[in-house]
């Protein structure tokens, strides 16, 4: 792929999926992935199970520390690179920050990315007490005018180029539950892109965190890896309105750049086909490819667990509700119901 032809990927309107953990984020970048254009299939044939994870994660890292990415290689990084030799193509093509440009970013990342913070949880960035934290909640357009000023437009753009080349890719396709935190800075760095943010019942993913932290449990993980699964109902039901006032926000400053998806519509029988074309025609794609086995329920590999940095989740088609207790269904029912209710109403 020539420089002018990776240049091109990124106009190509890259796509971006978000979305609250466990609310469908992977059946939607699989259901996206059939499109020969995101080049997905090279990705899975080389990085397995990484293929369906996230490009674009390590954006909610401090991204001056470009001597800390080359120690530790990131192992995703380098292989969403290509291997060693795309990381380092990816260090040098970014640079050295002189002392000005570093302190100017220091200063981004504490007073208006939120950076100090994430550093400071960098074995777990996942955690409820993490997210709590962003500075999401910044107005938009302070974000979108510190994103002009800063490197980052430059550290992602080179990144997904980068991606781009090493699978052939002729369009982009990111999956990363989280984005819906930056999607301002996203939104800044790549004016291209389109983002689809999907939700699901808030006691369905309440019950399926729930049900997913119980097995990862009985196998004895390390704590930090499936803390983001363990909270009450009370801290749930903040951190999932938490999302979806994101993804109002971003929809009401940008309408045309986010889709909103029901994952509920979108599985159901009677109404797939016209969510899937109603997706399908936002993204410039046909529908047929989805749509020729959109029913079909993801298979679960009864020899995985749910490997703590997979897309191979079980099929979240099963509510696990029975798992949950009464007064927590009430108490997420009760703090969920308003955005829920307005987050379906924006889903067509």
């Amino acid at each position: 792929m020539t420089s002018a032809a990776r240049s091109s990927v990124l106009r190509n309107a890259p796509v971006l999926v978000a979305g609250y953990p466990r609310s469908g984020t992977t059946l939607l970048y699989r259901m996206l992935a059939r499109y020969p254009e995101f080049g997905a299939a090279e990705r899975a044939r080389t990085m397995g199970d990484s293929a369906h994870e996230t490009a674009l994660s390590f954006f909610m890292s401090p991204l001056l520390d470009l001597d800390r990415i080359g120690r530790q290689g990131w192992p995703h990084w380098q292989e969403a690179l290509g291997g060693a030799a795309g990381l380092d193509a990816y260090l040098a093509r970014l640079g050295r920050p002189g002392r000005g440009r570093t302190l100017l970013e220091r200063a981004l990342g504490s007073y208006v990315f939120g950076d100090r913070v994430f550093e400071q949880f960098t074995s777990d960035v996942d955690s409820v007490a993490v997210r709590g934290w962003s500075r999401a909640d910044r107005r938009l357009r302070i974000r979108y005018a510190a994103m002009r000023i800063s490197r980052r437009t430059s550290v992602v753009r080179e990144f997904l180029e980068l991606a781009a080349r090493s699978s052939g890719s002729e369009r982009v396709l990111d999956k990363f539950p989280f984005h819906y935190y930056r999607f301002a800075e996203l939104s800044a760095a790549l004016p291209e892109a389109r983002f689809v943010f999907i939700h699901r019942s808030p006691v369905d993913v309440f019950a399926s965190m729930v049900h997913r932290a119980r097995t990862e449990l009985d196998g004895r993980p390390p704590m930090g890896s499936v803390a983001w699964l363990v909270m009450s109902a009370p801290a749930f039901v903040r951190d999932w309105c938490d999302s979806a006032r994101a993804a109002r926000a971003f929809a009401a400053y940008e309408p045309d750049r986010l889709l909103i998806v029901d994952y509920d519509r979108l599985t159901a029988p009677a109404e797939r086909t016209d969510q899937v074309t109603r997706l399908a025609r936002y993204l410039g794609l046909p529908p047929e490819v989805m749509l020729a086995d959109a029913g079909g329920d993801p298979k679960r590999d009864p020899s995985k667990r749910f490997p703590l940095s997979s897309s191979t989740p079980t099929p979240n088609t099963r509510p696990f509700t029975d798992e949950l207790s009464a007064n927590d269904i009430a108490v997420v029912e009760e703090g969920c119901r308003a955005h829920a209710e307005l987050l379906r109403a924006a889903s067509g």
